[in-house]
């Protein structure tokens, strides 16, 4: 059968990208992907590229070594990128009074911490991106997200509040993207399994 898989089914289900928007696919390990996300920032400083790289991890892969690496690279290097760590109300076993955070210092790492509304979270964000692509170097950003069941619940109430978004303008996107996720799963069901092509694909370099 055919496939219209750009990653050529080599990454397991959920696990999107997209070359267009920058979007690289994520790692299935906890912490890897920081690694590649330092040297994709690192290599678009040596091309003085525009932007920056925003890179997401859970406090847990704050205890792996990738992380260490990473971060250490990019204090190193003054590579244009963001790591965002998102931290819940209850500390993380062994040491509950150390905060991600608070690792920085020892990287030469600027250090940010915010509250886990969306709105504080993209200020937030966007502070430490501007620092990134102006060349002030990489920023470790915790945000406090804690235990909120639906964050873009809040996100729609306080645009609706400040008159950034209608209950009809809000409609309107609902009915447009469930009719994009309705044609793409059609599709994606017609399509079938990929046959044994791509198998070895972009796999092996050729020689």
């Amino acid at each position: 059968g055919s496939i219209r898989d750009r990653q050529l089914g080599h990454s397991a289900p959920g696990l999107f990208s997209s070359r267009e928007h920058g979007v690289l696919p994520p790692s299935q390990l906890v912490a890897q992907h920081l690694t590649q996300a330092t040297g994709f920032a690192w290599a678009m400083r040596m091309k003085k590229a525009p932007g920056a790289v925003l890179a997401f991890l859970s406090e847990t892969a704050a205890d792996a070594g990738d992380f260490h690496s990473a971060v250490n690279f990019a204090g190193v290097t003054k590579a244009p990128i963001v790591f965002l760590v998102r931290r819940g109300d209850v500390p993380v076993a062994p040491a509950p009074d150390v905060e991600v955070v608070d690792k920085a210092v020892a990287y030469g790492v600027t250090s940010a911490e915010c509250g886990g509304g969306p709105t504080e979270i993209a200020s937030a964000v966007s502070r430490a991106m501007a620092r990134a692509r102006s060349g002030d170097g990489p920023t470790l950003l915790e945000a406090r997200v804690g235990t909120d069941p639906d964050p873009l619940a809040d996100l729609r109430a306080a645009l609706v509040r400040d008159g950034a978004l209608t209950e009809t303008d809000d409609f309107a996107m609902r009915r447009e993207i469930m009719g994009e996720l309705e044609s793409e799963t059609t599709a994606a069901m017609a399509a079938g399994p990929p046959g044994r092509a791509p198998l070895f694909a972009e796999v092996f370099a050729e020689v």
